[in-house]
C-alpha cells in the first residue's frame, strides 16, 4: 500500500519535495501551500505523514503544535541546519532533517518518510506535568530509542532525578542535531547529560548519549568503549549496548527499550 504524504511548505519554495517523493513510486505526495489551513487539509486528505518545509523556525513550531493538538499525524520537518531540532521534537515532530542533506541525498528523505509514516502518535499538548522523580539504585541503566523516541526519552529522564546510577542512551539521530539534542535532554533532567567519549569512566547521575555512527559499549572496567564496527544497518546499535551490559555488569543492570522503529 502506498504511503500518503502531505507536503506543507512555505509559498516561496518550489515543488521539489513533492517531485522527489512522488518519484519513489510507493509514495503518493500532495502539497499544500501555506500553514493556515493545514489541519483542515489533514482531515480532508488523511495522510500517513506530514512533511513540513516552513520558512522559519517559529513557523515550524507553531504548525507542529497546532497539528499535534488538533489532528495528530507523524511529522517530518525539513529545516535549516541552524534550527533547534530539540524544539521541533519537543513540540511533537517525530524527526527533523536538514534541508541541505535532503537536497544532496534524495534517498534519505524517501527512506525517512517511509519509516516515519508508520510511527503511532498521540495528541500532544504542551505543558504536560513532568513525572515526579523516583530514585532507583542500580549500577548501570541502558536506554534505547529510535524514530519517535526523543519525546519519551525526555519525559523518562525528567523523572530520574537522584538516580544514583549511570545511564547510557542509544538514540538514532542525524549528526547535525546531536548537540541540540544533548542540550534538550540536559534541560529536562537534573542528571548531567553528555555525549559519550571513548574510555570515559561511568559516573553516577550522568547520562551518556551514543555519538552518531558509533556503537557504544560498557567494558569490564566500567568505562565506555566506542567502535565503528560492526558496520550494520543501525549504528549505534541497541543490541550491542545491551549485549555489553549483559557481559560485564549483569545481573545488576537494567535495559529499557522505548518507542521507535529500527
Amino acid at each position: 500500500m502506498a504511503v500518503r504524504a502531505l507536503v506543507v511548505q512555505d509559498r516561496r519554495r518550489d515543488g521539489a519535495l513533492v517531485r522527489m517523493l512522488s518519484a519513489a513510486g510507493d509514495i503518493e505526495a500532495g502539497d499544500q501551500w501555506g500553514f493556515d489551513e493545514v489541519v483542515d487539509a489533514i482531515r480532508l486528505r488523511k495522510p500517513d505523514i506530514l512533511v513540513l518545509a516552513p520558512g522559519s523556525e517559529a513557523e515550524a513550531i507553531a504548525a507542529i503544535e497546532n497539528v499535534m493538538a488538533r489532528q495528530p499525524v507523524p511529522i517530518l520537518v525539513i529545516g535549516n541546519g541552524s534550527w533547534s531540532s530539540a524544539a521541533m521534537l519537543s513540540a511533537g515532530a517525530v524527526e527533523m532533517l536538514p534541508e541541505a542533506a535532503t537536497a544532496q541525498d534524495e534517498g534519505q528523505l524517501v527512506d525517512r518518510v517511509r519509516v516515519i509514516s508508520q510511527v503511532k502518535v498521540i495528541r500532544h499538548i504542551r505543558g504536560r506535568a513532568r513525572s515526579r522523580p523516583h530514585p532507583l539504585t542500580v549500577p548501570v541503566i541502558g536506554i534505547a530509542a529510535s524514530t519517535g523516541g526523543p519525546q519519551a526519552l525526555a519525559r523518562l529522564l525528567g523523572g530520574l532525578g537522584g538516580l544514583g546510577a549511570p545511564v547510557l542512551v542509544v538514540q538514532h539521530l542525524h549528526h547535525d542535531f546531536t548537540a541540540n539534542f544533548r542540550d534538550w535532554m540536559d534541560r529536562e533532567t537534573t542528571l548531567t547529560v553528555q555525549i559519550a567519549t571513548d574510555g570515559a569512566a561511568l559516573e553516577v547521575d550522568h547520562v551518556y548519549l551514543a555519538p552518531p555512527d558509533l556503537h557504544m559499549k560498557v567494558t569490564a572496567g566500567r568505562t565506555i568503549a566506542l567502535d565503528s564496527e560492526p558496520r550494520i544497518l543501525h549504528r549505534p546499535s541497541a543490541d550491542i549496548l545491551f549485549g555489553s551490559m549483559a557481559d560485564h555488569v549483569a545481573p545488576a543492570a537494567v535495559g529499557v527499550l522505548l518507542t521507535g522503529m529500527g
